[in-house]
């Protein structure tokens, strides 16, 4: 079946007419992501060429592209698998942030020091639980706090946030609706070391890219835009 949408792609694709893509692309997204900012970049994508059908797999865990036969995955963070192509779509920034409730109970911090007083983390699971400040002398110095709450979803522990349960180290595009709201407030600005993300597309370096998933992955990459609509800095 695929062989044959290939051929048929390619077919179209000599006639130099986008709008006559067709097939199927099986793609593997983080969870998050995928639900929070895939949804509509998708469907309008798909809207655009409604001959293409999505086999779309939601799931944190890095697949075995290849063996699984996906043609693309989206993944967020160091790619560490040479055997892979990958472009990049996007960027994502941490933020730490934290309720009007928590900030209420245990005072707004002034300095790095002062998180020591009784502030509780919320980690995601198998992630350092360091936090990097600029110091002084301007270089960045590490600070682990006691951790209140493991999840390995983003969405679960932003939650857990504006519950007032501890303070949220995460990507911006989980929480930026809060912050820009003010239910989620920005915890020492002038001190917080953000760590840059990249977002990719990846895809097998060995399997020929068909036409339909080149054009979905130059979409996203327009979509999305160097500044993502989720930037706080925006």
């Amino acid at each position: 079946m695929k062989i044959l949408e290939d051929i048929a792609e390619i077919e179209t694709s000599l006639k130099n007419d986008e709008t006559s893509l067709s097939g199927t692309i099986k793609l593997a997204v983080p969870l998050s992501f995928g639900l929070l900012h895939l949804r509509k970049a998708l469907t309008e994508f798909q809207n655009k060429h409604p001959k293409i059908k999505f086999d779309i797999d939601f799931n944190d865990k890095k697949v075995d592209i290849i063996n699984e036969g996906f043609d693309l995955a989206i993944r967020i963070g160091k790619l560490d698998d040479s055997s892979l192509k990958a472009r990049k779509i996007t960027s994502v920034r941490t933020i730490l942030t934290a309720s009007q409730d928590y900030l209420a109970k245990f005072g707004i911090p002034k300095h790095p020091k002062d998180l020591l007083k009784g502030y509780k983390n919320l980690l995601y699971k198998n992630t350092p639980s360091s936090l990097y400040f600029k110091n002084s002398e301007n270089k960045n110095v590490s600070m682990n706090l006691p951790t209140a709450l493991i999840s390995n979803n983003g969405d679960f522990l932003c939650q857990a946030a504006l519950d007032g349960l501890g303070l949220l180290n995460t990507p911006d595009f989980i929480c930026y609706e809060f912050v820009r709201n003010g239910e989620l407030i920005p915890v020492l600005p002038q001190y917080y070391v953000p760590e840059s993300i990249g977002v990719f597309a990846v895809y097998p370096q060995t399997r020929h890219l068909q036409t339909r998933v080149r054009v979905l992955i130059d979409y996203l990459i327009n979509h999305f835009g160097d500044i993502p609509y989720w930037s706080i800095e925006k």
